[in-house]
């Protein structure tokens, strides 16, 4: 893991150096930052859509295939030139050194602390389904991302007389909730919202013998849905 964030960075700061070098001081300015950042922010919103269409594992071979036919074809219409094309490498190696820093590590072994958190930042992240011992809080953050967690495999926590906490954080995303037979969603603290789609009906009505889950939520302009697992 910090081989990894320190290879990602180290890249990012050589290919910024490298792209200010080639654009000299006269055009480093706000106006050149300005399109770095949003070429930067319109292709995550690509990337974004793309994770939600395409199923895991089945993205990289149609990604290489239409990254290389499409600078080969460009190339062959004369719309980009080779100059372009390696004025454009800065740009994709500070992508690639950002995704490293950013992409999460192989798991190690999990030391369970009654907490459990799941992030969504800028990113829509496949669905997460955790299993074991239910702990006594799960923490979720989705800024300007997309988060699913199941929860149909959690076992019940060891202790009968307690609920499971959900915190909740959603500023301009969604966060979906799956949850099993053996679970029931029921309110908390959720006056701290403002424009929060609260979207249940997908939901059937827990069994009385289910065990809580108190949600409580805090965000703005974003969506929490509620559903039953699939059978």
């Amino acid at each position: 893991m910090r081989g990894q964030r320190t290879g990602g960075v180290a890249a990012v700061i050589a290919a910024t150096a490298w792209l200010t070098h080639d654009l000299g001081p006269s055009r480093w300015n706000v106006h050149a930052l300005l399109v770095i950042a949003s070429a930067a922010l319109f292709g995550l919103g690509i990337v974004n859509l793309v994770r939600l269409a395409v199923p895991r594992g089945s993205l990289a071979g149609p990604a290489v295939l239409v990254g290389v036919g499409g600078a080969g074809l460009a190339l062959a219409t004369h719309t980009i030139t080779v100059r372009r094309l390696a004025d454009a490498a800065p740009a994709v190696i500070i992508a690639v050194g950002v995704y490293a820093v950013l992409a999460k590590p192989t798991p190690a072994a999990r030391v369970e602390t009654g907490v459990r958190r799941y992030t969504a930042l800028f990113w829509v992240r496949r669905p997460i389904k955790p299993d074991g011992r239910a702990p006594a809080v799960i923490v979720v953050r989705a800024v300007f991302g997309n988060l699913t967690l199941d929860l149909s495999g959690l076992e019940e926590p060891r202790d009968q007389r307690e609920s499971v906490v959900l915190d909740t954080t959603v500023l301009f995303g969604r966060v979906a909730l799956v949850t099993g037979s053996a679970w029931r969603v029921k309110p908390g603290r959720l006056h701290l919202t403002r424009a929060v789609h609260f979207d249940d009906k997908h939901a059937e009505p827990a069994p009385p013998s289910a065990r809580p889950i108190v949600l409580n939520v805090q965000g703005c302009c974003s969506t929490v849905a509620v559903m039953l697992s699939p059978r």
